[in-house]
């Protein structure tokens, strides 16, 4: 008895460990198929007499039909119960395929003699319907074909998935819980350094960044760098206007419009300083906008050494961030990560 109680708990102990890995087991974004509407009620008057519609078939070669008898039928109110022909014709160039349905009952209760037809591995293509019943009737009749749609992740799938990705250097934050989180990378900065031919400390910082946000039932992603550039001058107050993003090696290169910035200045009465400063962003690609091709090229520039980040002001100012080695293999990590979570929002 205990050598069972034994085995019945070490097989409880590995379906356990079966159940939880299978709960970790997760597509997020992905294909589905499901019947999609192409066209809308198209109506035979008269028994003998024939409509036609245009329905568009795709690769999986699925279409359905949908019939049913309206309130217009003469002997609708008698609920005829004698079954009829119902011809349905699928023209394409000089293709014809043609059924012959019996309709002698509903697959409805709330309509009479209601009924679906479902065509299978019909070539794809444009096909013109047409539908005869061979009764007094009044048929209505539209289609439905087999589409693949493509199904974007959930805030909650693409954010958890997100998490999976976080490392110590590559850290995680909810900034509204449930709505806005982020992946940050590290953060560069410059050397700020005093010119006496234009007067004035320059110098920056800035942070690469995967944004996700929740967007009705599926979610935004971006991946962005953000950053500020700070001037100080005894001489008065400069407006930097900076304009563009540089990512950069000795053979490579990449340059961006900037978004968005965010200009303020103050004065400081203790040592007599203006102060300057800049915050900027730049999306460098998104699930709606990904640039793939640029995106590429920066993550080239980022699997070189010696990688340079340069910002510019419209008077040709620019502050250069050199990275580390460690700051380069972060960065370049965040890209790899974000790419990972773009193949949420892919076709295959």
């Amino acid at each position: 008895m205990e050598k069972f109680r034994i085995k019945n708990r070490l097989w409880i102990s590995i379906l356990l460990i079966l159940s939880i890995c299978m709960m970790s087991i997760h597509v997020y974004g992905g294909e589905k198929r499901e019947w999609a509407k192409v066209s809308d009620w198209t109506e035979v008057i008269v028994a003998g007499d024939s409509e036609s519609d245009q329905v568009k078939v795709g690769a999986e070669g699925k279409l359905r039909i949908q019939c049913w008898e309206t309130e217009e039928s003469p002997d609708y109110d008698e609920m005829q119960t004698a079954p009829y022909q119902l011809k349905v014709s699928l023209i394409t160039g000089d293709r014809n395929y043609n059924q012959t349905f019996t309709v002698n009952t509903s697959e409805r209760a709330d309509r009479a003699y209601y009924k679906e037809f479902n065509f299978t591995d019909l070539p794809e293509g444009t096909y013109e319907i047409t539908v005869i019943p061979e009764a007094d009737v009044c048929i209505c009749f539209r289609s439905y074909t087999y589409e693949t749609v493509f199904v974007e992740p959930t805030y909650k799938e693409l954010s958890r998935l997100a998490k999976s990705l976080a490392t110590k250097n590559i850290v995680y934050k909810n900034i509204d819980v449930g709505e806005h989180a982020r992946l940050y990378g590290k953060t560069i900065s410059s050397d700020a350094k005093f010119s006496y031919e234009t007067m004035y400390i320059l110098g920056g910082s800035c942070q690469s960044y995967i944004d996700i946000k929740k967007k009705g039932k599926t979610a935004t992603l971006r991946l962005a760098v953000r950053g500020r550039v700070a001037l100080v001058s005894p001489i008065g107050y400069y407006n930097l206007n900076l304009e563009k993003i540089r990512f950069y090696t000795s053979n490579r290169r990449v340059t961006m419009e900037l978004g968005d910035e965010t200009e303020w200045s103050r004065y400081n009465y203790k040592n007599g300083m203006y102060s300057s400063c800049s915050d900027w962003w730049v999306t460098l690609s998104s699930n709606s906008k990904d640039r793939e091709e640029q995106l590429n090229k920066i993550i080239k520039i980022f699997e070189q050494k010696k990688v340079r980040v340069r910002v510019y002001g419209d008077d040709g100012a620019s502050v250069v961030l050199k990275l580390k080695e460690s700051q380069r293999k972060n960065w370049l990590g965040v890209f790899k990560k974000y790419k990972k979570l773009l193949k949420e929002y892919w076709y295959e």
